[in-house]
C-alpha cells in the first residue's frame, strides 16, 4: 500500500473496533501471565496504532521470558502493519521463522 498515512482515519477506525469489544475483554489483563511465555516471540506493531498503543508492545516484550524475542515497529502503520507495510511485515515474519525453525 502506498500513500500518506492519515492518523485521523486510524483513530476513527480504532474507535469503531474498540466499541465492539465487550466490557469483560476490555477489563481483562494478562500481563501478569506474560512471564510464562518462553518460546521464540516476534512482536510486530504499527507506530500509529491507536487501538493498541505501541507502549503495550514494549510492555509485552519486557515481560515475556523468552530468550529469543524481537520487536519490530512500522513507522507508516497504525493497527494493521500487515496491510500498510506488507512487504517489510512479511519479510520480518519469514526471517524470524527461518531463524527459529
Amino acid at each position: 500500500m502506498t500513500g500518506a498515512i492519515n492518523p485521523l482515519t486510524s483513530y476513527m477506525a480504532g474507535n469503531q473496533t474498540s466499541s465492539k469489544l465487550n466490557d469483560e475483554i476490555e477489563s481483562t489483563s494478562l500481563t501478569s501471565e506474560l512471564h510464562k511465555v518462553t518460546i521464540p516471540t516476534l512482536i510486530l506493531w504499527g507506530e500509529y496504532d491507536f487501538v493498541v498503543p505501541p507502549s503495550l508492545g514494549y510492555d509485552t516484550y519486557n515481560h515475556i521470558s523468552s530468550s529469543v524475542k524481537k520487536i519490530v515497529t512500522y513507522p507508516k502503520s497504525g493497527h494493521s502493519p500487515m496491510n500498510n507495510e506488507w512487504v517489510p511485515f512479511n519479510q520480518a515474519v519469514i526471517e524470524f521463522v527461518d531463524q527459529n525453525k
